[in-house]
């Protein structure tokens, strides 16, 4: 057996560790932006529709100043006994769903991070979050935002 073309162990593992590295690379680069892809929103970080909750449903809101993540793209937050704010969650630097914890909204694309009331804390967001419509209906426990 002729052994002209033969391929060493050692060149054979190099060659199969580069392709490896090669192919592991280019999976990982996708479309060239860092962090989740973008979703589609509107250009004014406003969710579509509204949507109702009830408040029981989250033990979050039954304190006063504790922002809570209710629904996609929207968190609520009460500010009295029957009063509330919401805000959307949509990052308003290039409109990425952003997530909420321990009173502040973090977006995962970009690193933007804004306060319970929405407020820029650092960018590259420099607009603060959309505040939404609240109507809460006291009686059926129901906040509906819009």
């Amino acid at each position: 057996m002729s052994c002209e073309d033969c391929v060493n162990r050692r060149a054979f593992l190099a060659k199969s560790a580069l392709a490896a590295a090669a192919a592991a690379l280019a999976a990982g680069c996708g479309n060239g932006e860092f962090g989740p892809p973008l979703p589609a929103h509107g250009g004014d970080s406003r969710p579509s529709g509204s949507v109702t909750i009830r408040v029981a449903n989250f033990p979050g809101l039954a304190t006063v100043g504790n922002l809570v993540a209710v629904a996609p793209e929207r968190a609520a937050m009460r500010t009295g006994t029957a009063t509330f704010v919401a805000l959307s969650t949509i990052c308003t630097h290039q409109g990425c769903d952003a997530d909420v914890a321990n009173n502040v909204v973090v977006c995962p694309c970009h690193g933007s991070r804004f306060d319970k009331n929405g407020n820029v804390i650092n960018g590259p967001a420099d607009r603060p979050l959309v505040q939404l419509q609240t109507a809460y209906n006291a009686q059926t426990d129901e906040l509906t935002i819009g």
